[in-house]
């Protein structure tokens, strides 16, 4: 796992990509 902090100017679309890459585990909510 190579989690990175992404500034939140990319959190939009980085954020959609990565939900797609890691299982909702990891998102709770």
């Amino acid at each position: 796992m190579s989690i990175r902090i992404i500034p939140q100017d990319e959190l939009g679309s980085s954020e959609k990509r990565t939900a797609e890459a890691i299982p909702p585990l990891l998102f709770p909510g």
